[in-house]
């Protein structure tokens, strides 16, 4: 099923289409399904025969001429020649398939320490007669379409899902995108012309129908990791049909053309160019001079021999396997021989942002009042509301209790807690409520998105001193552009409100009504730092001529801002956006110019790297 028919299809249409309930499916019909669909591995994971290796390792043009050689030896009766040319060939191609063979099964068996199991349920019983559901635990490898999939934190997604159920799920798509932060998923249906019923807020970006997978909110992929909450979820794809293995075949269907193979393929026919000319030549001026065209044959022959470095393969395949031993050493395992020598052949390096020029965390930029000046009122607040929270701490939360644990704030002397009101996905905040011991009062304090909390605030803190004014459209206007600066910055900005002695609406406890007419504190803003290693290798690859391109499925101006920080110039900036609209050409050659590929999916990731190779130049 489609990933887009499954987003915006009702669960019992999605039932009926995998013929399937939330039950789950019949042990037996699950044995039939596995033999119509066939494992859940991605094709690129198949294993390879020896005897394919063997074969591919004479796949080089060189190896060609030499071995054709070899055979007009052969026919020619010289035995000599024949041995030496095939001497040579089969050497330099065992070389090869000797070193690739073993970093092949050096992958596999680091492949086969990894087996991983889903909590299925599935219908126990004969088909005909009294059944009953029951959960157990499958090898992924053994999943079908229509089986029901039972996840909670910290479980791998095990094939391409539509979420029946969720509660508080997040999920990390970095296999995807590279960005760390995990992204928030829910059961809802997804509508194809849903619009948002509050009005959009300046920091909003405008809303359009979801053109990529992972933007879909209501399904997982296989591949991706559970990071908080749990779900269940049916089984829309597997194996080769799903969207992870559908990239695979994009970015992997066939072996990459290395520059060594094109030096290689562009030596070879220039010394088939030369035996062209020169070997007719020799033959016409010799059998004409000397009055033996047979002789004149054999001489043609010598010539051909003559003009083929008979060592070049084995030379070069010799050193390239002393070098995929060295990187070996370095704990690096090499695929194929000929990637070494496009290392050091590189002109362009394509990397992703997070985890590769940042150091992958989340780190506490500033804590600002709502006239942008810095406050530690509002860093009290905020860590209050991380401290006392019961639920599982978002990369916020952990952020923001380091940061203040410079600080002296009481808040375990202080205050206890009372109740708490857990963050969803809907309303993109939460909050607790404490009780002040030392004089009795009951403090609110909630945290989440801005709009979410602007939303819910009646008046402005505008000093330290508990001075607060009431909530009008100027002031209201002048938050947002405080928000708006900081997230032109490159920071990621959230709000902090809070309420005195708030009003509870249910005798049970606080809930989600109990959240208004709070006073607005301040902003938290928070980045993803640069490696410190990161400026330095940006200045040596530099200094060796090589382009830097970074591309990341994160926006531009976050960015723009790491480029700052890790002193790369930038010198032009294409969204996804701008790639989906692009010509394969058009791409070519605005790919040469610019240096930031923001907002990109994976496949045009993929994109972005084929054109600068289409351009001439050597990508690693």
């Amino acid at each position: 099923m489609d990933e887009f028919e499954a987003a915006h299809g009702h669960f019992d249409e999605i039932f009926a289409a995998l013929k399937s309930s939330t039950r789950g499916l019949q042990q037996a019909e699950a044995k039939r399904r596995l033999a119509v669909f066939g494992t859940n591995k991605s094709p690129h994971t198949e294993s390879q025969t020896w005897y394919y290796q063997f074969f591919c390792s004479f796949n080089n043009p060189f190896v060609y001429v030499l071995l054709g050689l070899a055979g007009v030896s052969l026919s020619t009766g010289d035995l000599a020649g024949t041995f030496v040319l095939s001497t040579m060939a089969i050497i330099s191609s065992c070389l090869t398939f000797w070193q690739e063979h073993r970093s092949y099964k050096a992958a596999e068996a680091l492949h086969r320490f990894v087996r991983t199991t889903t909590l299925v349920t599935r219908i126990d019983g004969p088909e005909e007669g009294p059944t009953s559901s029951v959960q157990t635990k499958v090898d992924v490898a053994q999943l079908v379409p229509g089986d029901v999939v039972n996840l909670c934190a910290g479980d791998l997604v095990p094939a391409d899902l539509r979420i029946v159920s969720s509660s508080h799920l997040t999920v990390n798509q970095a296999t995807f995108t590279g960005e760390s932060l995990p992204t928030e998923k829910h059961h809802e249906v997804i509508s194809s012309n849903s619009s948002n019923s509050r009005p959009s807020s300046p920091l909003k970006e405008p809303e359009v129908a979801a053109t990529n997978p992972l933007d879909l909110s209501n399904m997982c992929f296989m591949g991706t990791t559970v990071v908080s909450g749990s779900a269940t979820g049916v089984v829309t794809a597997t194996g080769a049909s799903t969207y992870f293995a559908s990239l695979s075949k994009h970015t992997l269907g066939g072996k990459t053309t290395t520059s060594f193979d094109e030096g290689v393929k562009n030596v070879t026919w220039l010394l088939i160019g030369f035996m062209a000319i020169m070997v007719p030549i020799v033959f016409v001026i010799t059998g004409y001079m000397k009055n033996d065209w047979q002789q004149a044959f054999f001489f043609g022959i010598s010539v051909a021999v003559g003009l083929t470095p008979e060592m070049l393969p084995m030379i070069v395949t010799a050193n390239l396997a002393r070098g995929a031993v060295i990187l070996s050493q370095n704990r690096v395992i090499v695929k194929q021989l000929s990637a070494i020598q496009n290392l050091g052949a590189l002109t362009v390096l394509c990397t992703d942002k997070t985890g590769t020029l940042t150091s992958d965390t989340v780190v506490l930029d500033g804590h600002f009042d709502s006239q942008g000046e810095r406050s530690l009122t509002v860093l009290q607040y905020a860590f209050l509301n991380s401290s006392f929270q019961t639920g599982l701490r978002s990369l916020l939360d952990q952020a923001i209790m380091d940061h203040a644990a410079g600080e002296d704030f009481d808040s375990t002397d202080r205050y206890t807690m009372v109740d708490e009101v857990p963050f969803d996905f809907i309303r993109k905040r939460m909050s607790v409520v404490l009780n002040d011991t030392f004089n009795g009062s009951t403090l609110l304090v909630c945290k989440g998105a801005v709009d979410e909390i602007i939303c819910c605030c009646s008046y402005v803190l505008v000093n330290n001193n508990g001075e607060a004014v009431e909530m009008d459209t100027p002031r209201m206007h002048q938050l947002y552009d405080v928000a708006e600066s900081h997230h032109r910055e490159g920071l990621r900005v959230i709000a902090v409100a809070y309420a005195l002695s708030p009003s509870k609406t249910s005798k049970k406890g606080y809930c989600v009504e109990d959240e208004q007419k709070m006073t607005f504190a301040g902003f938290v803003t928070f980045q993803d730092p640069p490696k410190e290693s990161a400026a330095p290798v940006v200045e040596a690859l530099k200094v060796q001529g090589i382009q830097l391109k970074i591309l990341t499925g994160d926006n531009e101006l976050i960015t723009r801002k790491v480029c700052r920080d890790i002193g790369m110039e930038v010198t032009g900036t294409l969204l996804g956006s701008d790639l989906a609209e692009m010509t394969d050409d058009q791409l070519t050659e605005a790919a040469q110019k610019a240096n930031i590929f923001a907002k990109l999916s994976p496949i045009q990731k993929s994109r972005v790297v084929q054109a600068l190779r289409n351009g001439g130049a050597t990508v690693g």
